[in-house]
């Protein structure tokens, strides 16, 4: 076999089992709450699947939390408006904390809150 064939070969070879190879899973994180003026919270990344990071992050936050996101591959935030009786929030994936942290503020923000804060956030 000529040196051009051999190495169209192993070209059309590679190219196949690149194709052939098992794609990346995701990795699936969750962030939860027990309220918005509350400092209780948890968080989970690097789960299998969205209902494993819901339990993962509802566990860590304990009792009467809530979910309020989920994301995979990159970062999650949560904000919400600190002033007393309001129930505005925002939230936001990015590709890093201070990517979602910004826009989860500037989405809290948009929507009137006042004193928005980001409540917890995680990175994949």
């Amino acid at each position: 076999m000529s040196k051009s064939k051999l190495s169209r070969s192993l070209l059309s070879l590679a190219v196949v089992a690149t194709f052939a190879a098992p794609l990346p899973a995701f990795a699936f994180g969750a962030l939860a709450i027990r309220s918005n003026h509350g400092g209780q919270f948890g968080w989970a990344r690097g789960y299998a699947t969205k209902d494993e990071a819901d339990e993962a992050a509802l566990q860590e936050c304990g009792a009467n939390c809530t979910v309020v996101l989920q994301f995979w591959d990159g970062c999650g935030a949560y904000a919400a408006d600190q002033d007393s009786n309001s129930t505005v929030f925002g939230w936001a994936v990015g590709h890093t904390r201070s990517e979602a942290e910004n826009q989860a503020i500037t989405e809290c923000t948009s929507q009137g809150g006042s004193s928005c804060v980001v409540k917890v956030w995680s990175c994949e």
